[in-house]
């Protein structure tokens, strides 16, 4: 994030404590108010952008880096700057939910997946979901349609681009994907309907590599209620999906691979029940 911009809207006499920032009020100082102001209007201008975009072009692969790029440079720290936030994630689901074109579908299948956070620092660890996107997922009423078409996987073009959402939505929120309030039931109903037998290697692979980053986002970003939360459901999915990909001579290794990260996410609370 910029440093100088959050000194700039959230006070120069306040201590730069970035895991905070969310819950701070903006300065008081007329130049603050007309930087948050003008960011509220560069928001709202990406948003029209977006909405006015009715297809294939290089300009929504533009935009979209633009969508990404706001989400993890812009301080959040007020109500304000937060709504717009999720107006904007918000517009660009819609779009994803309503296109039919394959480029179009990955281009903001990726801008999605990129928003839910989950990147690598280069300091170690990963980037937290942005203030907005949070917000807005947990929403359910805003966010319920998109969550609707990403689990329901209703084509082959669709698929692996849903697969890379869900993971890492799993992987920087686990109180989302791990909550009955949040999405817990359509993760629960996705792997239990999940069949291992028919299923093509490369749908196994991703189905895997969700389970293993609920797993991994427990550990990294989980509270301690995180760690025992579903530690039931957990173990008795792991029974489903897991030992028919290491039932046969002939799984594919990355396979076998896989499912060996799964087992090495799993916790001590699920090893015990």
């Amino acid at each position: 994030k910029t440093m100088p911009l959050h000194l700039w809207l959230t006070g120069r006499n306040q201590k730069i404590a970035p895991e905070n920032v969310g819950q701070r009020t903006i300065g008081s100082g007329s130049l603050n108010r007309n930087m948050s102001c003008s960011v509220e209007q560069l928001l709202k201008v990406i948003r029209c952008r977006l909405q006015s975009e009715n297809g294939h072009s290089d300009v929504l692969v533009r935009i979209c880096h633009l969508v990404t790029c706001v989400m993890f440079t812009v301080p959040f720290c007020n109500d304000a700057l937060i709504n717009e936030g999720v107006k904007l994630i918000s517009a660009t689901s819609i779009f994803f939910v309503r296109t039919t074109d394959p480029f179009v579908l990955d281009v903001l299948g990726e801008c999605l997946s990129e928003c839910m956070g989950g990147r690598l620092k280069p300091q170690g660890g990963r980037t937290k979901m942005p203030i907005p996107v949070k917000k807005w997922l947990t929403s359910k009423a805003i966010s319920r349609p998109f969550m609707n078409a990403v689990f329901a996987n209703s084509s082959a073009s669709q698929e692996a681009v849903s697969f890379k959402i869900l993971g890492a939505m799993a992987r920087t929120e686990p109180g989302i994907s791990l909550s009955q309030s949040g999405w817990w039931e359509k993760f629960h109903d996705f792997f239990m309907n999940h069949n291992v037998r028919t299923s093509s290697v490369q749908t196994n692979l991703n189905v895997l590599t969700v389970f293993e980053n609920i797993l991994m986002g427990r550990k990294e970003f989980g509270t301690k209620t995180d760690l025992k939360r579903r530690t039931n459901d957990i173990v008795r999915i792991l029974h489903l999906i897991v030992p028919e990909a290491l039932s046969s001579i002939s799984t594919p290794t990355s396979l076998r691979s896989a499912t060996l990260n799964v087992y090495g996410a799993l916790t001590e609370e699920d090893w015990g029940a």
